[in-house]
């Protein structure tokens, strides 16, 4: 039985496991956090990306071969980037939190209103689709900075 199932206090090289054990656990969920905070700006460099490429095309809104090449593209590198992440990070397993259903509502959030946005009323505008990379991608570096601070 150990010390902590008691009212007294830790001896002093109980005081000093207890803290080892307690760094070893802080430093593997910070760990495992890094995947996450990649998936996070690769999400928001692809996402900004894409907003650029249609920002260069004459009408965003129109299903063009450029702009079904951008799209699928895109989604082709989130899919790596999700498959990288769950692989490697270890609370995929247990579920995401609300921290995670903050960011990831952030980054869809700033995406669906820069896509009806542009597609509606700004198509072709490069200016719009600039400003509007930059607020997805903010979005996103917000997230992975909030994460990285966690640990």
């Amino acid at each position: 039985m150990s010390n902590t199932d008691h009212e007294e206090p830790p001896s002093p090289t109980e005081a000093d496991q207890l803290l080892a054990e307690a760094r070893l656990l802080a430093r593997s969920s910070h760990d495992a956090a890094w995947p996450w905070i990649a998936f996070l700006l690769g999400l928001g460099a692809t996402t900004s990306m894409a907003f650029l490429a249609f920002g260069t095309t004459t009408r965003p809104d129109a299903p063009t071969a450029g702009n079904t090449a951008v799209v699928l593209g895109m989604l082709a590198w989130i899919g790596v980037l999700m498959a990288f992440a769950m692989g490697r990070a270890r609370g995929a397993r247990r579920g995401f939190g609300r921290r995670w259903i903050l960011y990831i509502t952030a980054w869809a959030t700033t995406y669906i209103i820069g896509m009806v946005v542009g597609s509606l009323w700004f198509a072709g505008n490069l200016a719009y689709w600039a400003a509007a990379a930059t607020a997805v991608g903010l979005a996103c570096i917000v997230g992975a900075v909030m994460e990285s601070r966690r640990g």
